[in-house]
């Protein structure tokens, strides 16, 4: 009897410590990449506008917002649910969007020779890839970890995957060059 449940304390120990090291490892798998961009709203990127009365009025800089690009690629084909994110010390919810092919890139800067510049935000890769994209934060229990990271870290992302929760850090977010819409 003694040697049976041996046994299968043995087993139990062995398949809960394979659990650990799968889990621990696909958290450590796991790449997060951040960007921001500062949007100028229309008519480029003039310091004065005119109004429609003639008046020349100076451009407020509340009319320049910053958009956010959040890209979680994983190695578990399971799907990604987003808790919370930080960003720039400020919490989000979350959208998570599936990305179908990688790399993922984006046109930017100028039209040179007929050619546009594009810059990669995530390279060709293997792993599951999810677009986090930032929405307005539904007020509810806050991870206190990652409140504290997020005082330390530009984007700090609280997901679920498998059941479980992990927690990816960014220190920077990279600057992309701005957009100025037409």
């Amino acid at each position: 009897m003694h040697l049976v449940n041996m046994k299968c304390f043995k087993f139990l120990l062995l398949t809960f410590s394979f659990v650990l090291i799968g889990a621990a490892a696909m958290a450590q798998n796991s790449k997060l990449y951040g960007y921001s961009q500062v949007v100028i709203p229309g008519a480029a990127a003039a310091k004065r506008i005119t109004d429609d009365a003639g008046n020349v009025v100076e451009r407020s800089t509340e009319d320049i917002k910053t958009s956010y690009l959040v890209y979680l690629a994983t190695t578990a084909k399971t799907r990604v649910y987003p808790v919370e994110m930080w960003i720039k010390g400020e919490p989000y919810s979350a959208m998570p969007q599936s990305v179908s092919t990688t790399p993922v890139s984006i046109t930017s800067g100028p039209v040179i020779m007929g050619r546009t510049q594009k810059t990669e935000l995530v390279p060709k890769t293997t792993q599951k890839v999810t677009q986090l994209v930032p929405s307005t934060y539904v007020a509810a229990k806050s991870n206190a970890q990652a409140a504290k990271l997020a005082q330390q870290n530009e984007l700090v992302v609280v997901y679920k995957q498998g059941g479980k929760t992990y927690i990816k850090t960014l220190k920077n977010l990279t600057e992309l060059s701005p957009k100025a819409l037409q």
